[in-house]
Formats: structure tokens, C-alpha cells, sequence
């Protein structure tokens, strides 16, 4: 933690700045790069106003600013002369964007505004003209005009010369103002919003809302009563700069706001030094601060300088320890140690910094690299003071940029480096199978190198036997062996296999038969040959536009197929139908649909659904006829009682009419009245009986879906009946 704390702190102290930077004096005054935004209203009315427009409602654009509509003509001398200084500081501003850019890698273009004004509490005599807020633009000059030139927010140039979008840069609070605030008057003034700064656009509402807070940090009073005047004075927004002597004239106490822009280079002191420290505090925590460990990026070990076994040691060495020490007396080749480590650091695509006590010794591993390789030596730079040796090495690196073509063929240095790559591979295998060769045993069990040093031992102590001619180094090619002609018998007869295999397929090549040959001239054969060449050729069109008339059809099937499918089906098909359409043959495909697996388990489910149907028919008819068998039973002993009563009452008044008394007739006349009703009963018995059994039979054979209608049939039928018979019994 403590080396995060010293590294904010050393950000804090660099980012501090000096009164005379643009951070901390914003007047453009006789500085070649800063240009006042009210200028812009010379060259059309307006214009920077319009521009601050732009700025306040656009996160990416790109305003141009021409001298096209001008007519010099109706100008005077004076205000002709304001022009060329505006043209002037817009070139310089941007081949001095461009110079640092090349140099330092940071583009530092941007647009300042509004301007604070502070007398500093210290210093009653200094200043403070701030601008508050920072816009990073980037600016262009016009490659078809002259005196034209265009400010890009958030926006690049290709190099084809059109403009895309880049990457978004927001807005930014002037952090040197910020520092200078806090060390002076130990405030800290407040920053924009979160909702200003995630859309990278300040518009003029979040502006007032801004400076109001620093004004109310910086002075007495209240937000409400800055933000009113602010409203009110933003209503012309764009005003002019004043000068130095002017400011100082009129500048009291209190902080005060000056709506005026400037165009400048914002650099800040030790710009890659504060760069570097920003980087190590937003990944403080992967960092190892107590433990480094310097990773091996040397691909190859070689030197583009000479060295003996042990400097080629400690080239060596660096890839499994990272830290050596080389020490011995005056030319011992220490520096030429060195000077293969730097070879190689560069030979590698690296970066290598050499720190020496003396010059001396810089110079002389120099010197080595010189003698070594010159286009290597262009790469190296000694600096032995900061400030004098800068400018040569800028202007060694800018030499070498504008020497370059002003268009590289990236097409064909990659081609080039291709076929080189491809050339030493090709070499590095060769030399590889060499190698791999002179290693294996060529006759009995001996290596080359064996066969030749025996060779030579023989030729030394047998100097008169003539070897010429017994040993050739053709019969000891590299890429034989003692085991050549075991394998040869092996290829041999699995051609064989394959040769009687393939009699049944030879009948193709009947054509060629040796008795095509068998003739007495080979013009004969000449002309067979022809002769069938020419009957293929004339066929072969016919065939392929067969073939082809065959494909279109089987297109136009399987689109039609496909067309009329349904549309949920139609998008799960269409993934497999270049395979099953043959254009795609290789390629294997999913045979399993969803609309398909969801068929599969609703027709289960059916089934298991159509099972429980009809156990619930089949127990619904044995419970319907358990029930219609025993109401049946009770109908028939209710009806058999009430017939039976009905008998005797008959036996009993048929007895009595027998006997004709005075009596009798009288009781003969009164029964008369219900004879009728008697007889409708024994007619009707047995039409009921029939007629109850007929709505049993026919309630049990009817089929399961109209029984819920016959329950309610009989049901009523059977109720009409025993009512009549309870009526009439009674």
C-alpha cells in the first residue's frame, strides 16, 4: 500500500504544473499554437458560436473551418492580416500536434473553456487564467484546399482519407488546476457529473451546473445565485479574450468565470512520466513490486556478432537466469559480451537499455554494433545528456519515417515474407533430415560418419591398398537404411493384394486392352484410340447437361418441398437440407426436430390418455349394469305384488256380479263406472312389461357416448310409469 500511496503522491506533485503553461495561463498572447475561438467569427459570422454548439451537443463530429466563402476584396489590410494568423497558428497548431505525437506517442489537441480567472492568495501579483473544462480534439489540414481545416471530436482519419468514428474520450476537469487549487488554497474543487462524463457530452445546463459549484467552492455566496448569473451571461456565450494587462486592470479577490475558449497543445510537464504512473496505479495490484520476474522473450540464442563458448554461455544463461554477472580484466571481452546481448535483445524484437557510469563504454559497444550490422547501428541511440542529445534522435527517427515510401504495399511485403519463410523452413527441413540421416545405421548397424572415419583409418595405415572404387557414395544415400529392402517386399505385396483386387474393377480400362496394340501398325491403334476419344468427347457434353437438367429439377423438388412446409417445421428442416440435398455431403447433421420430439410425446400421452378412457368405459358399464340388474329386480316384485292385488280384486267383483240381488245390481251399476280403467290395466300389463324391458336392452347395448343421454331417458320413462301404476293402484 505504501508504494501506491508514494506513486498518487508523485502524480499529484508532477501534475502540479507552471503558472506559464496553457493549463494555468490560457491566453493566447504571442504563442504560435493557441488560437482565441472568437477569431473564428472573422472568418464567418457566428462560427464560434456555432462550433460551441456543436461541442455542447454532439460526442463525435467533425467542424470544418474554410476561408472558401471569404472575399478578400472587401477586406482591409488589417483584417486581412488577422487571417493569416489564424491560418498560421492552425498550421502550427497541427504540425506541432503531429511532432509530439511522433515523439512522445500522446496526442495533446484540445479545446479549453470557459476561462477562470483567480489572483492567487499567495502571490497577490500572479494570475490564474484556467480553463475549467478540456475537450481532446484532433485537427486536420485539408490535402485539396488551401486555408481549409477541420477539428474532429471522437473521430479519425483512415489513411484511404475517410473519416470514422474512434474511440470515445470524455470530457476532463483541468487536473493542473485542480493541483494548483489544492496546494494554494487547500480546496478541492468539485468535478463534472457522472451523467456528464458517461456520455461524453456536456450540455449547456450541466455546464452552469459546473461552474456554479466551483464558484461557490472558490467564493462566498450561494449555488442558486451563480447558477442565475451564469444563465444570464451564457446567453452570449462566446466573448473574447482579454490580455494580460487587461485582467490584471480589473481583478479582484473573488473568482469570476470569462466566457472565452482557447485552442491548444495541453501538454503537461513530464507528460510520459505521469502516462507511466497513471498505467501503474489503474494495475497496482498486478504488479509484484518485491518480486519481478523478467520473463525470456529471446527466441533464438545467436549473435549477429562473433563470440566464443563462453559469451555465447551468458547469452544462454539470460534465458534461465535473469540476473548475470560478468566481471574480469581489461580485454577479457566484457564488452563484447555485451554488444552480442544487445544483438540479440534487437535480432529478438526487443528493447534493450545499457546504463553505464562512462560514456566510454557506450561508445565503444557502439562502435561493435556499427561494425556488426549498420542498419542495426541506425537503431541505436546514446544519450549522455537529456537535453542536448534529444534533438539528434528525433531527428534520426524522422529521417527514417520520412524515408519510407509514402505508401507501402502491405500485400507484398507479406508476400515476400511469406515465400522467405516458407524458403527457410523449407532449408531448416532439409538440413533437419540431413542431420537425422547421418545418424542412422546404414550397413551393419554403422552410422556415415562411422563408414567414413573407417574409411579414412584405412586409407592412413593401408596406404598402398587401392580402396577406389570399393566404396561409393552412391550406394550411401542418407535417406536409406539396412532395412530398405524389408520394406520394399512389403509395399511390393500389398500392391500385389491390391492389384487382384482390383481385376473385378479393370473391365473401365478394357479400351486399352494390349490388343488394341495387337495390329500390324500402330496407326491402327492410333485410330481406335481416337476413334473412342472422339465418340466421349461428342458425348460428354450431352451427358453433363443431362446431369445438370437432372440437378435443376432436384432443386426446384426440394425448394418446392421446403416452400410448402409450415413455418415452424420449415426453419428446423432448413439447417439439414443441404445435407440431405446432397450439396453437402460431408457435413454431418442433427437427425433429431423438435417439432417432431413434441409429436412423440403428445402421441404418448395419448395413448397413455385413450388407456384410462377405457377403463373408465369398462367400469362405468359393469357399475350401469350392476345398477339397471338390480332395479330391474325390484321393479319386477313391486309389479308382481301390485298384479296380484289387482287379481284378486277382479276374483272378488266378478264374484259379486254373479248374484243378481237388488244388492248386487246396485253394486253392479257403481263398479260399471270403473270397469273401463280395469280393463286399460290387464291390456296395458303386458305393453308395460315389454316396454321396460325394451329401454333396459336397448340403455346397455347403446355404445359409451350416449349414455349419459339414456341414464336421463329412462330415468323420466320409468318414473312416468311407476307414477301411473301408484295412481292407478290407488
Amino acid at each position: 500500500m505504501s508504494s501506491k500511496i508514494f506513486l498518487q503522491a508523485l502524480q499529484s506533485k508532477l501534475k502540479g504544473g507552471s503558472s506559464r503553461s496553457i493549463h494555468l495561463n490560457a491566453l493566447p498572447g504571442r504563442f504560435a499554437t493557441r488560437l482565441d475561438l472568437k477569431q473564428f467569427d472573422l472568418i464567418e459570422k457566428n462560427l464560434a458560436e456555432k462550433f460551441l454548439q456543436t461541442l455542447l451537443a454532439k460526442q463525435a463530429f467533425e467542424f470544418k473551418v474554410t476561408f472558401d466563402s471569404i472575399d478578400l476584396n472587401a477586406l482591409n489590410q488589417d483584417e486581412q492580416k488577422r487571417l493569416g494568423l489564424i491560418a498560421k497558428r492552425m498550421n502550427s497548431i497541427i504540425i506541432e500536434n503531429d511532432d509530439y505525437y511522433k515523439e512522445h506517442g500522446v496526442k495533446t489537441l484540445g479545446f479549453g473553456y470557459p476561462i477562470l480567472i483567480k489572483r492567487s492568495v499567495k502571490d497577490p501579483t500572479k494570475i490564474i487564467k484556467a480553463p475549467l473544462f478540456i475537450w481532446p480534439l484532433e485537427a486536420i489540414k485539408s490535402r485539396n484546399k488551401v486555408n481549409e481545416w477541420s477539428f474532429l471530436r471522437n473521430k479519425v482519419v483512415q489513411p484511404s482519407g475517410e473519416t470514422v468514428d474512434s474511440d470515445i474520450h470524455s470530457v476532463s476537469i483541468n487536473e493542473v488546476l485542480l493541483s494548483f487549487i489544492k496546494g494554494e488554497d487547500d480546496i478541492v474543487l468539485p468535478s463534472l457529473s457522472e451523467e456528464a462524463l458517461e456520455d461524453a457530452v456536456v450540455d449547456l445546463k450541466e455546464l452552469i451546473d459546473a461552474c456554479g459549484a466551483v464558484l461557490n467552492a472558490l467564493n462566498s455566496g450561494s449555488i442558486s445565485e451563480y447558477e442565475a448569473i451564469l444563465t444570464e451571461k451564457f446567453k452570449t456565450p462566446v466573448d473574447w479574450l482579454p490580455d494580460a494587462a487587461g485582467i490584471d486592470v480589473i481583478a479582484n479577490n473573488k473568482a469570476y468565470i470569462h466566457l472565452g475558449g482557447v485552442f491548444g497543445l495541453f501538454r503537461a510537464q513530464k507528460e510520459s512520466i505521469i502516462t507511466d504512473i497513471a498505467r501503474l496505479l489503474e494495475r497496482h495490484e498486478e504488479f509484484q513490486f518485491e518480486n519481478l520476474a523478467v520473463e525470456n522473450l529471446s527466441d533464438s540464442p545467436f549473435s549477429a556478432v562473433n563470440t566464443d563458448p563462453a559469451q555465447q554461455a551468458i547469452i544462454e544463461a539470460l534465458g534461465n537466469h535473469t540476473n548475470q554477472i560478468i566481471q574480469g580484466p581489461p580485454g577479457t571481452g566484457k564488452s563484447q559480451s555485451l554488444t552480442a546481448l544487445v544483438t540479440n535483445a534487437l535480432a529478438n524484437g526487443l528493447k534493450c537499455l545499457v546504463v553505464c557510469e562512462k560514456k566510454t563504454a557506450l561508445d565503444v559497444i557502439r562502435r561493435n554494433i556499427e561494425k556488426a550490422n549498420p542498419q542495426m547501428a541506425s537503431l541505436v541511440a546514446v544519450i549522455d545528456d537529456v537535453n542536448d542529445d534529444r534533438e539528434a534522435i528525433v531527428d534520426s527517427v524522422r529521417d527514417r519515417q520520412n524515408a519510407l515510401p509514402a505508401y507501402q504495399y502491405v500485400d507484398r511485403v507479406k508476400s515476400k515474407y511469406s515465400l522467405a519463410s516458407e524458403k527457410l523452413n523449407e532449408l531448416t527441413g532439409i538440413i533437419n533430415v540431413q542431420h537425422g540421416a547421418l545418424a542412422k545405421p546404414i550397413l551393419r548397424g554403422q552410422t556415415w560418419d562411422m563408414i567414413v572415419g573407417r574409411y579414412l583409418s584405412l586409407k592412413k595405415n593401408f596406404n598402398n591398398v587401392p580402396l577406389k572404387g570399393i566404396l561409393d557414395a552412391q550406394d550411401f544415400e542418407f535417406l536409406k537404411n539396412e532395412n530398405e529392402l524389408s520394406a520394399l517386399i512389403s509395399l511390393l505385396s500389398k500392391a500385389d493384394n491390391l492389384y487382384h483386387q482390383s481385376l473385378e474393377s479393370q473391365g473401365t480400362f478394357n479400351i486399352l486392352a494390349d490388343r488394341l496394340f495387337a495390329g500390324s501398325t500402330v496407326g491402327e491403334a492410333r485410330a481406335r484410340l481416337e476413334a473412342f476419344t472422339s465418340k466421349v468427347s461428342s458425348n460428354a457434353p450431352k451427358i453433363s447437361a443431362h446431369i445438370n437438367e437432372l440437378s435443376d429439377q432436384h432443386d426446384k423438388w426440394v425448394q418446392d418441398f421446403v416452400n410448402v412446409l409450415p413455418s415452424a417445421i420449415k426453419s428446423e428442416f432448413e439447417p439439414v437440407l443441404p445435407y440431405l440435398s446432397g450439396t453437402q455431403l460431408n457435413k454431418k447433421n442433427s437427425t433429431e426436430f423438435g417439432i417432431e420430439m413434441a409429436v412423440h410425446v403428445l402421441i404418448d400421452e395419448l395413448v397413455i390418455l385413450h388407456t384410462q378412457s377405457k377403463n373408465i368405459r369398462g367400469q362405468y358399464r359393469d357399475e350401469l349394469t350392476s345398477h339397471y340388474n338390480t332395479y330391474g329386480e325390484n321393479l319386477d316384485t313391486a309389479l308382481s305384488g301390485y298384479f296380484q292385488f289387482v287379481n284378486g280384486l277382479v276374483a272378488i267383483h266378478g264374484q259379486s256380479l254373479f248374484s243378481n240381488g237388488a244388492g248386487e245390481k246396485l253394486k253392479t251399476k257403481v263398479l260399471g263406472l270403473f270397469l273401463k280403467k280395469y280393463r286399460d290395466i290387464a291390456i296395458g300389463r303386458a305393453e308395460i312389461i315389454a316396454r321396460i324391458k325394451h329401454i333396459r336392452t336397448t340403455h346397455l347395448t347403446e355404445n359409451y357416448l350416449t349414455h349419459s343421454y339414456k341414464d336421463e331417458t329412462v330415468a323420466v320413462d320409468l318414473s312416468v310409469f311407476v307414477g301411473n301404476l301408484h295412481f292407478r293402484g290407488t
